[in-house]
């Protein structure tokens, strides 16, 4: 069930996000609850991308991990979704409750990590 404070919370965060978007380019937010509130329909560029599509060989766990990003970048195309499941791709199978994939990760900083190739790939569109 939502909780109405936190709610209320995410509606004034996302406002100062949209006045911080005036200046920047992308927000990375993991899908969820934020892509549904009515504020954030500011733009057409929502874009989802899976964390699996950017991780390189050097990186030790390639999960899956959804994640919106919101941008002014009309040209930025991102890789392909995958899909849970996907026989076509190798990250971690990570059901809700298990300990691998994201969830798996101790600590925030393991968990919040943006691939590398993901960012290069924002970076150089920028350009």
């Amino acid at each position: 069930m939502d909780n109405p404070k936190d709610n209320e919370l995410i509606e004034i965060i996302a406002r100062n996000i949209l006045d911080i978007l005036k200046r920047l380019e992308h927000i990375e937010n993991p899908r969820g609850k934020l892509r549904k509130l009515h504020i954030m329909n500011w733009t057409l560029y929502r874009r989802t991308v899976w964390y699996c599509q950017y991780f390189s060989p050097e990186e030790t766990i390639k999960r899956a991990k959804p994640t919106d990003i919101w941008t002014n970048d009309i040209t930025w195309i991102p890789r392909k979704e995958c899909k849970n499941g996907n026989p076509n791709c190798d990250h971690a199978a990570a059901p809700r409750g298990s300990q691998t994939g994201t969830q798996g990760l101790k600590g925030n900083y393991e968990r919040s990590i943006v691939p590398s190739e993901l960012c290069r790939e924002i970076l150089e569109n920028i350009k």
